[in-house]
């Protein structure tokens, strides 16, 4: 069984990932390299209650909705119910905090940026 502070950690790396946040803009945010950052998410280096602070401010959440999240209950939501669109199934879901369904949006922000970005390079990649 996991111990708290890995929890902690694991929820937050999934939530940075959920809204598109790159360990290096976390570090610089927080006034450390990437790799001091990194050792901090893989429990290497103190969680201190001041960077967890930070952290949860970057993360635009608080600290009840990221010891709440999970991730898994958002994909298992959205996989019980294929035939609606993910936008729509995310807004009309009581399951979802208003921390979630930010992060959700945001997924679906970064989803669809490269979805265009690859359509725009198969585009270029045919052309040839």
């Amino acid at each position: 069984m996991e111990n708290l502070t890995t929890q902690v950690l694991d929820k937050i790396r999934k939530m940075r990932d959920l809204q598109g946040i790159k360990q290096d803009e976390m570090a610089t945010f927080l006034g450390f390299t990437q790799q001091a950052y990194s050792k901090i998410e893989t429990g290497e280096s103190e969680l201190t209650l001041q960077r967890l602070e930070q952290i949860i401010i970057k993360l635009n959440t608080t600290l009840p909705q990221l010891l709440d999240f999970n991730p898994q209950s958002i994909f298992q939501n959205i996989g019980n119910n294929k035939n609606k669109e993910v936008a729509l199934h995310v807004y009309q879901s009581p399951n979802f905090t208003p921390s979630e369904k930010n992060l959700y949006e945001r997924m679906i922000e970064n989803l669809e940026k490269e979805n265009a970005r690859l359509a725009q390079t198969v585009e270029e990649l045919l052309k040839k």
